[in-house]
């Protein structure tokens, strides 16, 4: 019996899973052990025999990925080391004497690695400004992450290593090698400085790019305490708005074309060009990643004209992210985003709207009112577990922001940053407008009204 696509990649991914339980890693040798025995199943034998072989292959290849991610911590780190690289995080004019920066490191004490790495520094911005993209050569005393559990059972240090970040530092020596800023730190200025200055305007950079330096502390305890904090993080919903006005600009280019010319794959090519752009400028950070692959597949899906159902859209897309980078596992955001998606899924099977409402447009907003009282109801018990309780306000929250603001402003701001490449006069007045639309549309406000 043949193994399809679909049963090999669920295989693989069940293979990834013992990592979560793992209280150390195996070695090496264990893992290359078990690749003869993978592939003596794979060629003699058939049917259930491969399937043992694909989760040999995925446990395998789980290891090797962990192994890959941990390998700075064989580094002397007891004394300061000296590092080559170029610094991640974007700079957006925010200076602190502890910067927390991701420095993506390719040398280390002059000897090239095998792999570039991520780690992070508190860099002196005071003194030593920076910018995406530029080279520096530092010493620093690094350290492995650490994390102190809080009583929602949060815990940094895995949420860290499942960003592929292992070690952190101070920085007592800076030297920069290229004056330059990459494009992504050139992109975001631009828009920075086109925004006016506003209450919205740090809102507004956040909703956009993920970054959210220009808040002020209030703004971040305003979110934080009213459930809304995840809004400003860059997730799924962001980068498929973007790839959605990808599609709308290629349906409108097509108007243009002669009949012969229209078909659907222009449109999807440009949805998929869009939206990955989109995760570079969201910096390409794991989650983004994550989003793009899931995007990449039922892509594919489409293109090959294949029909399935959306609990089997759901496994396929999390055992592919799992088996792209194993390290998720660790990531409670692709938990909880799992647990999101998974919950809709079930409430639409359970309490489906009547056809009747669903098909008229005047009821969008009960549409969205049904949305969200399910997923609150249905995650209900994971806050309970969580937090100890659940917040009513929060709920009203998650439906005024999200629906009302969070999709229109973000869709707004889109359509405005195709007009960077356009006139300065039409540009700003463009900004000026998006920032407008943003304070009308009251995202912060409504903060502040669930705060009262």
């Amino acid at each position: 019996m043949r193994m399809t696509w679909d049963e090999s990649i669920h295989c693989a991914a069940l293979g990834c899973l013992p990592l979560i339980f793992f209280p150390s890693l195996p070695a090496k040798y264990y893992a290359y052990g078990a690749l003869p025995v993978a592939l003596l199943f794979f060629c003699i034998c058939s049917g259930r025999f491969r399937k043992i072989a694909f989760v040999i292959l995925g446990l395998a290849w789980g290891i090797a990925c962990a192994e890959n991610v941990l390998a700075p911590l064989d580094y002397d780190i007891s004394r300061p080391v000296n590092l080559t690289g170029n610094v991640i995080s974007v700079a957006l004019g925010v200076l602190s004497p502890q910067d927390k920066v991701t420095f993506r490191v390719s040398t280390v004490n002059g000897q090239d690695v095998k792999e570039r790495f991520d780690i992070t520094l508190y860099w002196n911005s005071e003194r030593y400004s920076f910018c995406a993209g530029q080279r520096w050569a530092i010493t620093a005393r690094l350290r492995p992450v650490h994390g102190r559990l809080n009583q929602g059972g949060y815990d940094a240090q895995r949420t860290s290593v499942g960003h592929h970040i292992v070690l952190q530092g101070m920085p007592t020596a800076y030297q920069r090698l290229s004056i330059g800023c990459g494009w992504r730190q050139q992109i975001i200025s631009r828009s920075v400085k086109a925004i006016p200055d506003t209450s919205s305007k740090a809102i507004i950079v956040a909703l956009a790019f993920g970054e959210r330096a220009l808040l002020t502390r209030e703004q971040n305890s305003l979110f934080r305490l009213n459930g809304l904090s995840h809004l400003l993080a860059i997730s799924g919903l962001h980068i498929a708005l973007a790839a959605m006005l990808g599609w709308c600009v290629a349906r409108a280019i097509q108007l243009c074309f002669p009949l012969r010319w229209i078909n659907p794959y222009f449109p999807m090519a440009m949805m998929m060009g869009v939206g990955w752009v989109y995760v570079w400028l969201a910096g390409v950070n794991p989650p983004a990643i994550r989003v793009g692959v899931a995007m990449l597949l039922i892509s594919g899906y489409g293109v090959w004209g294949k029909f399935i159902p959306p609990k089997k859209y759901l496994l396929n897309v999390v055992c592919l992210m799992v088996v792209w980078d194993p390290l998720v596992l660790l990531s409670d955001s692709f938990w909880l985003s799992v647990m999101a998606v998974s919950s809709l899924l079930f409430w639409y099977w359970l309490a489906p709207l009547p056809s009747s409402l669903q098909m008229q447009k005047r009821f969008f907003w009960l549409k969205l009112l049904h949305l969200q009282f399910g997923i609150a109801l249905c995650l209900m018990p994971v806050q309970i577990y969580l937090f100890h309780g659940i917040s009513g306000g929060c709920a009203v929250g998650q439906f005024f922001c999200r629906a009302l603001g969070h999709l229109s402003c973000c869709a707004v701001d889109f359509s405005g940053y195709r007009l960077l490449l356009v006139e300065r006069p039409v540009r700003c007045m463009a900004r000026g407008r998006i920032s407008a639309r943003c304070d009308a549309m009251g995202i912060n406000k409504c903060a502040y009204a669930l705060d009262r």
